[in-house]
């Protein structure tokens, strides 16, 4: 039994997988020592990706998008933290939120 594997454009692939036309091409010049090349045919300007391909590509963008998320969270986290450590400092000082009365903040 063969597998007949769908062969397709990297503008098309990049639209399968919801981008802009060259962000298969640009993610693989970045990723080029990673990608198996028998899912791809052609050299230069004509390259050819397979069903298969694209599928890895898709499954390799989700983990560098785990990476990336995680990043970003953490950076979150120290923005989060710098700000409430401001906001804390304020109401040690003058007991009360900035923009608050002192009427309308019970430090109970």
């Amino acid at each position: 039994m063969t597998n007949k594997q769908k062969w397709h454009s990297l503008a098309q692939a990049s639209r399968e997988l919801g981008h802009g036309r060259n962000y298969v091409s640009a993610w693989l010049s970045r990723h080029k020592e990673e990608f198996p090349e028998e899912l791809m045919l052609g050299s230069g300007k004509s390259k050819l990706i397979s069903d298969e391909g694209i599928e890895w590509v898709k499954k390799h963008v989700k983990k560098e998008g785990v990476l990336v998320s995680n990043s970003s969270a953490n950076g979150d986290w120290h923005l989060e933290s710098a700000v409430l450590g401001f906001v804390l400092l304020i109401i040690h000082f003058t007991g009360r939120v900035r923009g608050t009365s002192s009427n309308s903040v019970s430090l109970t």
